[in-house]
């Protein structure tokens, strides 16, 4: 099991590195790990939605969350629940 906070850890290092591809030019590479970074961020994402000390990396760890797919659901409709919030209070700001 890879802890929330490595989690965090090695998607900050992946970033700098993607922006060091990216402004070297090698544009394949940075996308490549910009898209790892991603993963890695919706994976701590989950840990903190649903309190659990790190993401199962194996077979036999998944096992032990039986409703996986109705967790990452559930996670799923909390994080667009809470952008929606954001953008209403955003759009309430805005509003002369």
């Amino acid at each position: 099991m890879i802890e929330h906070g490595e989690l965090l850890e090695i998607a900050e290092e992946r970033l700098k590195d993607a922006e060091a591809l990216l402004a070297a030019g090698r544009y394949d590479g940075a996308i490549y790990l910009g898209g790892y970074v991603v993963e890695l961020a919706l994976k701590s994402c989950i840990c903190r939605i649903l309190n659990w000390k790190g993401f199962p990396q194996t077979r036999s760890e998944f096992q032990n969350y039986q409703s996986f797919r109705t967790h990452i659901s559930m996670c799923s409709y909390r994080c667009l629940e809470q952008r929606t919030e954001l953008r209403r209070a955003s759009w309430l700001n805005d509003l002369p």
